[in-house]
């Protein structure tokens, strides 16, 4: 039954807790005595929201656990293939990569906040970002592009990149640039690109499972996000922020 014109006050009591997580980074060394002292980063979150306790809310539900296969399962293992290429290489790369899971991000990008405050690294010598965040589900051939708005230079070589790999590139959404890791970087100045596969139904949902993951689509993305660490790595290439963002 509704109660009308009632006002009610309540006390909360909680118990704050101090928690420790750690990024995880991998580094490949740059060959090149002019170019190694700068970084291109990688980066992957591999956090997701944990699990629930189903008898606590009333729920149903046999499945407690939150796996994140997609957001972002697919991601981490995208940059690990990457970093794996990288390392197995015969030719090292002209400038150093350093490949970075975050932690954090789905509790406000604190990972990745923390490592832009804190680099491992000086960070005007960190020249770009590529970000993997959600890269396994939706059609093979299509990829949506994040941040292309941020700096053209990062756009165009993308571009380049993709006429061997074949995506169709969606634009539509730069309104997400703040949800993902890459945002951090890009408030200190550093070109970035996310590469992100689209939401689906089980976002952010205990249904998002492995089953569900398109292998073939995370080695595609894998293979591009290759391709353009490779071009800014041993390239004189050294993107640029777009001078009305450098303002924001």
């Amino acid at each position: 039954f509704e109660l009308e014109n009632v006002k009610i006050k309540m006390k909360v009591s909680f118990i704050k807790e101090n928690t420790y997580a750690n990024n995880v980074v991998g580094f490949v060394e740059g060959s090149d005595k002019a170019l190694k002292d700068e970084i291109i980063v990688v980066g992957a979150h591999y956090d997701h929201v944990g699990y629930f306790s189903p008898s606590a809310i009333g729920s149903s539900e046999k499945d407690s656990i939150y796996n994140g296969a997609d957001d972002n399962a697919s991601g981490t293992v995208g940059m690990m293939e990457v970093a794996k290429a990288f390392g197995l290489g015969k030719d090292k790369p002209r400038r150093g990569i350093l490949f970075i899971a975050f932690c954090g991000e789905e509790k406000g990008l604190l990972g990745s906040r923390y490592y832009v405050d804190n680099p491992l690294f000086p960070i005007e010598k960190t020249i770009a970002m590529v970000n993997l965040d959600m890269i396994g589900r939706n059609s093979i051939d299509s990829l949506i592009l994040i941040g292309w708005s941020y700096s053209e230079d990062m756009k165009k070589l993308v571009e380049e990149e993709n006429k061997t790999i074949g995506f169709r590139f969606s634009y539509d959404g730069e309104k997400d640039f703040p949800r993902s890791d890459q945002a951090n970087f890009a408030r200190k100045g550093i070109p970035v690109i996310f590469f992100h596969s689209g939401e689906h139904e089980d976002y952010h949902k205990v249904s998002d499972e492995t089953s569900k993951i398109n292998f073939s689509k995370i080695e595609k993305v894998a293979r591009l996000c290759y391709k353009v660490v490779y071009r800014l790595a041993n390239s004189e290439i050294k993107p640029k922020l777009n001078q009305d963002k450098l303002a924001n």
